[in-house]
């Protein structure tokens, strides 16, 4: 059973642009895309959504990432909205069939999975929605579970589908707090 709609088309825009706005204080707008695979292949091809928006955002001061290099933090969202419940649950559907990951996986609803090749991301799925947020492993910073909460908090509720994975690690079944 998919969560409650959040609102109408309008509202779910408005409350994505001034979740972005809120970051421009520590990130830049950047031209970056998510690297090869694509790990929102599966709602951009075989989904039906109605609106989307994609948005990589770049850290303004730079860090020292494990591999000893000078780098920025991205952030890799995206914004799908569907027209009804329906189409949102065939989007859910298509996830859970094929997962992106480092290719299509198969996964359960509600099942934790401890090992899998994957970068650290958040899924949060409602009614007409999903929101995604991606980044490269070693670009993981203190403020990675922040983001997360943000994104629970922003759009989500006690309804919501919440999956996380890890940076080659567990992919994790949560619910908003």
């Amino acid at each position: 059973m998919l969560p409650r709609q959040s609102g109408n088309s309008n509202d779910f825009k408005n409350k994505t642009e001034i979740f972005i706005k809120k970051y421009l204080a520590d990130y830049s707008v950047s031209a970056d895309n998510l690297d090869g695979s694509g790990y929102q292949w599966t709602l951009d091809t075989k989904t039906k959504h109605s609106w989307t928006k994609k948005q990589t955002l770049k850290s303004k001061k730079s860090f020292i990432n494990k591999y000893k290099q000078t780098s920025y933090q991205r952030l890799f969202f995206a914004f799908y909205q569907y027209d009804n419940e329906q189409t949102g649950k065939s989007a859910l559907d298509s996830l859970i069939k094929c997962f992106p990951m480092d290719g299509c996986y198969k996964i359960t609803i509600g099942q934790n999975i401890p090992a899998l090749k994957s970068i650290p991301a958040i899924y949060l799925i409602n009614k007409t929605e999903i929101i995604t947020c991606h980044l490269p492993c070693e670009q993981i910073q203190d403020n990675w579970t922040n983001i997360q909460q943000d994104i629970i908090n922003t759009f989500g509720d006690k309804q919501s589908i919440i999956i996380t994975t890890g940076c080659g690690g567990q992919l994790e079944w949560k619910t908003k707090n």
